[in-house]
């Protein structure tokens, strides 16, 4: 690994998902993928401050409940999920309907049952009202909270009620009033023991102010990245009787080039795809028409992605990155609070790492800021990262308030997989030893343990492992062919390295015309061959006897230089100096029995070729038996001893000139057996 960071797409790579980012943003109410659970609520219609109980009634076990799941993501789901089977909901302005997701396993897999639940803080039905100057127009949906049998709509100030039967939802009216002005809207159940006590009091409906955030004004109060693709999107609005509003999406800072995708929202969650994930989007709502001429549109929220995540193995940090929230509010870069009451923003960005001992560390960081870096992290402990962002300020008179969230990243050290190792080579002896070396420059953490893994048919298989740091595997096959190895560490943490590239044994051979051959392919795990050395061995002693270029392959040796047998065996020198040569295997060099007897001397004292001499190699004769015959095939001299010279002379009785046949007898060293034979011209003068 050159670079001293791993990047999140590495990560992604490396681990297939030590670092999760993508996941589905299905439902899981709607997932059909998930075995079938069951529970069943105390209540189906919580008043006040009732308690929920839910009791299951699968066969699903590990169960796990959601009081108030809004679509998220199996992962996300049960980062919130809870055990308790109790479950208390807030004091609410208005009714709301709160899903609750059972989470359990089933036959090995995961089961899932959703059911709702309506909670109301007393009989005030679901409604809302819209402010256009001084009309205030009151509308109540039709939907399943709404189940009333009739409603009724006062106001202060002497104005007469309204009555409203259930059939006439979805209901509208408008009044004009000179506000602040009071009203209630009231539901109630011809069944007296269905109503909720009905112990609230009149609203008002306030004078447009910077400083009063008006309960029906469209607004996005959460953008949520579920993952990189998708988007959540919070909105609260008027229940208008005809869809006026439009939820509009634009690039960050391109907010002119705004484009509309949904018509007719009405207030709940909704599920977007993001059309580039590597970019942040804004969001907010628009009337279609105006109010006396004054548009009327929401804040932006904008989408806060987490785009890149480094691990820095020399200091064990994550260093994670997103695109920075926009600094305009519609395309116009706005004053600080306080200083321009109708138009204001102010920001905050908080950094939120959760791991499962010390869960929703927050930290508070500048909003200028993109970046965090967090560590050093516990090789043993999973983290997961998100960006909050909240957005607060008037706009038009009217106070909003928003929250971004970032997509989540979880990053378990655990699953990382560390680079190859690069500093290794192959050496062999009597059999084939792959060394290794700790490099802690590549991976600055320590490696404990060492695999040898061999080429063996199409894969390579473990062969050798040790715990000894800088020292060697062995391969305890006796060579006869080039090999190929790759290796691997597992580090301190228990991770296994990536396997390294592979390495291969030269292979030294030679035939019996004394032709070497040997294997190209280099022994170094990071380095090529600048050349090669023949080295001759004989009773314990290397010598150098020949050198070859790095691109031959071959060569012939010249045996008649050899006055022993011996063996070979060839060096590797490698282009990098971190490495020590690298040796072939050795191969038995064995010189062909030679005798060389001349065919005629002349014993005549004139310290001229006075002797009959035997020239061989010595080394390779056991035993030696010369026997030399006269002309009638009588034996006349016997030699058991190759270093004897014969001075022609019989009994110290000089031989007569002539032709003397002879034969020899040897056995060599390996025990085999050779036969000569030849004659010898004896010559005085």
């Amino acid at each position: 690994m050159k670079n001293k960071y791993l990047s999140f797409g590495t990560i992604m790579t490396a681990l297939s998902l030590f670092l999760n980012v993508s996941i589905s943003a299905q439902n899981i109410c709607s997932n059909s993928s998930f075995e079938q659970g069951g529970f069943n609520p105390n209540l189906n219609e919580i008043c006040g401050t009732q308690a929920l109980i839910v009791t299951n009634t699968s066969t699903a076990t590990n169960i796990k409940y959601v009081y108030d799941y809004q679509g998220e993501t199996l992962e996300s789901a049960l980062d919130s999920a809870s055990t308790q089977v109790n479950h208390t909901y807030p004091l609410l302005y208005q009714p709301k309907m709160y899903t609750i997701a059972q989470i359990g396993q089933k036959n090995g897999k995961v089961s899932v049952a959703c059911k709702n639940v309506i909670v109301r803080p007393n009989n005030t039905p679901l409604h809302s009202y819209f402010i256009c100057q001084s009309t205030v127009e009151f509308n109540i949906p039709l939907s399943p909270i709404n189940d009333f049998d009739r409603y009724v709509i006062e106001f202060g100030s002497g104005v007469p009620p309204i009555f409203v039967s259930k059939s006439q939802l979805p209901f509208s009216v408008q009044k004009t009033f000179n506000l602040p002005q009071t009203y209630k809207i009231t539901g109630l159940y011809t069944d007296p023991s269905k109503n909720c006590l009905l112990n609230y009091g009149f609203q008002t409906i306030p004078l447009n102010n910077p400083n009063t955030e008006l309960p029906f004004t469209p607004q996005i109060s959460k953008v949520e990245l579920l993952t990189l693709k998708n988007v959540k999107i919070d909105y609260t609005g008027p229940f208008v009787a005809d869809p006026q509003f439009s939820l509009f999406r634009y690039e960050k800072d391109q907010y002119p080039a705004a484009n509309e995708i949904k018509a007719g929202i009405q207030t709940g969650s909704y599920t977007f795809d993001i059309p580039d994930s590597t970019k942040s989007y804004c969001f907010f709502v628009k009337r279609n028409s105006t109010c006396g001429g004054q548009i009327i549109e929401s804040p932006e929220i904008c989408t806060t992605p987490i785009v890149s995540l480094n691990f820095n193995p020399q200091n064990s940090k994550t260093e994670i990155s997103w695109i920075a929230y926009q600094k305009t509010l519609k395309g116009r870069t706005l004053p600080p609070p306080n200083l321009n009451p109708q138009n204001n923003i102010s920001f905050k960005q908080t950094f939120i790492i959760d791991k499962p001992i010390i869960p929703n560390q927050k930290g508070e960081i500048s909003w200028a800021t993109n970046t965090y870096t967090h560590g050093p992290l516990d090789c043993t402990t999973q983290y997961t990262y998100q960006v909050y962002q909240d957005i607060t300020g008037s706009t038009n008179f009217t106070k909003f308030k928003g929250k971004s969230i970032s997509n989540k990243v979880n990053f378990d050290p655990q699953k990382l997989i560390p680079p190859p190792p690069t500093t290794f080579w192959v050496n062999t002896d009597n059999y084939n030893q792959i060394h290794y070396k700790e490099d802690l420059n590549t991976w600055p953490i320590e490696q404990k343990n060492w695999y040898l893994f061999k080429l063996q048919d199409t894969e390579f298989k473990i062969l050798d492992s040790s715990s000894t740091k800088n020292t060697f595997l062995t391969d305890f096959t006796t060579p006869q062919k080039q090999e190929t190895y790759k290796i691997a560490f597992r580090d301190k943490c228990g991770r296994l390295s990536q396997l390294s590239e592979k390495i291969n044994t030269i292979f030294l051979s030679i035939n019996d015309l004394a032709e070497l051959r040997w294997s190209l392919e280099s022994p170094f795990g990071n380095s090529t061959i600048s050349g090669y050395d023949l080295i001759f061995i004989s009773n314990g002693t290397e010598t150098k006897i020949q050198s070859f270029p790095k691109e031959i392959t071959n060569g012939t040796l010249d045996l008649n230089t050899f006055s022993s047998d011996g063996k070979l065996k060839l060096v590797a020198t490698p282009s990098n100096n971190n490495y020590p040569i690298a040796a072939s295997n050795t191969i038995d060099l064995k010189i062909p029995l030679k005798i060389f007897i001349p065919t005629a001397f002349t014993p005549n004292n004139d310290g001229i070729n006075d002797l009959l001499e035997i020239k061989t190699l010595k080394s390779k004769i056991k035993t030696f038996e010369m026997k030399i015959y006269n002309r009638f095939g009588q034996e006349i001299l016997k030699i058991d001893n190759v270093e004897y010279k014969w001075d022609g002379k019989i009994n110290s009785t000089a031989t007569p000139s002539g032709n003397y046949p002879y034969t020899i007898t040897i056995t060599t060293s390996d025990n085999s057996i050779k036969r000569f034979g030849g004659s010898i011209y004896l010559l005085k003068h």
